[in-house]
Order: C-alpha cells, then structure tokens, then sequence
C-alpha cells in the first residue's frame, strides 16, 4: 500500500483543500507543521531499548501481506550483497485510472502477481512465467474499478478485485475454481485459514467464505465510510479470532469459525495541518503478535491493543501509509510525512525517524509527485523499502542507519517480500523483479 496503493475516493473536503487557485509560491525554507523527521541522536538511541529480534532463518513461502494471515512472518533470511538474477513482464503497467494495489504471493516455488487491471499471473522462482488468467467481471465493470488483493495456502489462490469479485483458481494451472460476486466495492487483500476465506470491504462488510465451492459462511456489517484508499487494509485471522478493519477507523474482532463479534476498537484520530488527514482510513491489515494487535491509521494515531479484549494498550500520534512490520521489541513502519519509524513495542515511545524522499523534485513549483513508499519488510538483518522513484532503499533496524540501494528499474509499485532467500519487487510497469 504506500502512499497507500494510492487515493482512491478522498473526500469534496480534500478536493475543495487542494482545487484552490494557486497562491504565489515563496521563497525559502519549508518545514512540517511537526518539523522535520530525523534520526534520534546518540542520547536517545542509548536511552532506547536495545533491538531484539530472533536471528533470520530461511522462509520458502510468503501466503499474505506481510507473509502470513496474522500478517507477521518473523525474520527471513536475505543475502547481504543483492543484484537482480532476472525480470519478467508480468502484466499491464499502472496508468493514472488504474493502479497494482496488491503485493506479490508465493508458495511451492510459484510466485502470484495481480496486475493494475487485476489479471492474475503465475511465474516461476526462475522468471517463468507460468499461467496468466484475467479476472472475471461485468461489461461494464473491466477496468473502471482498481484494487485486488492475493492469498494462498496449500489448496488455493485467492484474489479479489476493486469490484467486489472473489475469485478462487488452481495454483497449478490458473483454472477458475468458484467465483463469488459480494455486490460491493472492495480490493483488499484476503485471508485463508483453515477451511474458511475471509474478506472485508470498503462499504463496510465483511464476509467469511466457504473455501471449497464459494459459498458464504457468515457476513457481518460495519461503519459505512465515505473516503478511503485503494485496495485498503484486509483482516487479520489467528486459530481463534477473525479481525476486520474498517475506513471509519474501526477495528472488530470476531469469532473465526462462527463471526461472533467479541469487541469493536475504534482507532481514528489524526493530525490537522493537510488535507489528505482528513481520511481516517486504517492504512494497513492488523498484525497479531502473541496476545497483541498492531493497528496504523492513514494521519495516526497507531495504537496497540489486547487480542483478547481490545483494550488499548498505547497509542501514538504518529500515521502510517503501508503496513506496519512488528520484529522483535519494535514496531517499523513509514508514516504519513514519508519518514521511516522505529517504535517500541512495549509502549508506542519513537526510537528513531529516518526520513525518506518526499516529492520526485526537490524544486517548489514541481512538487506535483509525492513519493510512494512501500513496505518496511525485515530481512537478513536490515530493513528494506521499496519506493516509486525506482530505489529500493535498505536501513539499520536499530539505528536507522543507511546501509545501500537496489535499483528497482519503472519504480515499486506494491510491498517487498522474501521467499527463498530472494527478494521480489513488482514495478509499475508490470513487471517482476527478483534479487538475490
């Protein structure tokens, strides 16, 4: 999501801040209504908890955002000098109607990518591409609607699209196992567990599914909202706990098997002084690590929260606009000014910001592109962040240190993920990378 798989329906507000005659542009310096974002000096890095993380070990799957349902996959195993082995053309290249909102899946040596008009295609960890198949849809729906999600598990793909469609294939030969039209808007990423998908969408609803022919097992209804990002943030399911996040700022959790609802978190909020603040929007699938839950809004706050009761634990003032990436005592994330911030995760305190690039110029009368930043994702020791300016960037997880660059040739145009000791960039010109 980053720049968060890009604005989709932000609000007349927003149009009205921003579809002003242009005031003359004035000479000097310009800060945030925060100052700018910084790496913490020597003081507060040796007043900081020191970084712990379980040492990185060899992932041969990556099932879901951030690697798997409960969206937290640990610590994968990276080589320290990447170069690209290869790249293959995967899909149609994002335009300004239609944009890739979802990150690339893998499992038994396949690697899943939707492309910016939903097209679903397999390669293999050699660059081969294996099967494509194209999603189904109305007439009048092909490429009037962005936003899709991937997941897979040991008996399917699943992949969603911007409307409404949930769609189940064979991951060997990319055969159309059911088809589901939810009638709604949506594109989040799924979930798989168990025998059971779930999906949320951006009216509001969400829906467990029946994985083997389709058929819905349980809907529930929540806030309707009116403003949000494509693609948007996808639940979150553990053996016990289905967690829906919703555009009003609401979290519910629920039952996984039944959709009892156990407890609604409301987590909006938000910094005044822009206008894309003005959507409230979760920016990110909730991650669940043992017996909390980890949950980012689009201009903050973030908080944590109690799995079992959704209590909240702390919170910050701090948005994010991807995902958040909990490893070890720390919770890594890019937030809403394009810094990178390390928290703790005993009590929502900053560690450290590293700030990012912001525009595609640094001159003031063309600042009409802002940067997406996509990720954080940990691997073999450093944090990595891909980024539309076709720079993948990699950074010291405990002092927010630089460490290099990949170049990422048409620019990212979903989250990094790690499969096999290889790393895998989707750009958005349709294409596939793989470093290692």
């Amino acid at each position: 999501m980053g720049v968060l798989r890009g604005i989709a329906v932000v609000s007349l507000a927003i149009l009205a801040a921003c579809g002003q005659s242009q005031d003359e542009v004035v000479d000097g310096e310009r800060l945030t209504t925060r100052g700018e974002a910084v790496p913490a000096d020597a003081a507060a890095l040796a007043s900081a908890p020191a970084f712990q993380v379980r040492a990185a070990s060899a992932n041969s799957s990556w099932t879901h955002v951030n690697g798997a349902p409960q969206h937290w996959v640990g610590h994968p195993a990276l080589g320290q000098s990447l170069s690209l082995a290869w790249s293959t053309q995967i899909g149609v290249a994002d335009s300004r109607r239609n944009r890739t909102s979802a990150a690339p899946v893998a499992r038994s040596g396949r690697i899943f990518t939707q492309d910016s008009l939903g097209t679903v295609t397999a390669t293999s960890d050699s660059g081969t591409v294996l099967w494509r198949t194209p999603m189904p849809t109305k007439l009048d729906q092909a490429g009037e609607i962005g936003g899709g999600g991937l997941a897979v598990d040991s008996d399917i793909l699943l992949a969603t699209t911007g409307a409404g469609r949930v769609v189940a294939m064979d991951q060997t030969s990319g055969d159309v196992l059911w088809d589901q039209d939810l009638r709604s808007f949506g594109g989040s990423a799924p979930a798989l567990f168990g025998d059971l998908a779930y999906v949320s969408a951006r009216d509001g609803s969400a829906w467990a599914i029946e994985k083997d022919n389709g058929r819905i097992s349980w809907q529930i209804t929540g806030p309707g909202v009116v403003s949000g990002f494509v693609g948007g943030p996808g639940p979150a399911v553990t053996s016990k706990w289905a967690l829906f996040p919703f555009g009003s700022g609401e979290v519910l959790s629920t039952y996984r098997q039944g959709g009892l609802r156990n407890w609604t978190a409301s987590v909006s909020g938000g910094r005044e002084g822009r206008a894309v603040n003005i959507v409230r929007d979760i920016s990110g699938d909730p991650v669940v690590v043992g017996d909390k839950v980890f949950v980012g809004t689009a201009s903050g706050p973030i908080v944590a929260l109690n799995l079992q009761d959704g209590e909240r634990l702390w919170t910050t003032r701090e948005g994010a606009f991807d995902n958040l990436w909990v490893a070890g005592n720390s919770v890594f994330f890019v937030n809403d000014e394009n810094a990178l911030v390390r928290l703790s995760t005993a009590d929502g305190s900053v560690v450290w910001r590293q700030q990012l690039p912001r525009f595609l110029t640094e001159k003031i009368r063309k600042r009409d592109a802002v940067v997406a930043h996509y990720g954080p994702v940990l691997a073999g020791g450093r944090l990595i962040v891909a980024s539309s300016d076709g720079v993948a960037r990699m950074f010291d997880p405990t002092t927010g240190a630089a460490l290099g660059t990949l170049a990422v040739p048409g620019g990212a145009a979903a989250g990094p993920i790690v499969v096999n000791r290889t790393l895998l960039l989707q750009s958005r010109d349709g294409v596939l990378h793989a470093y290692r």
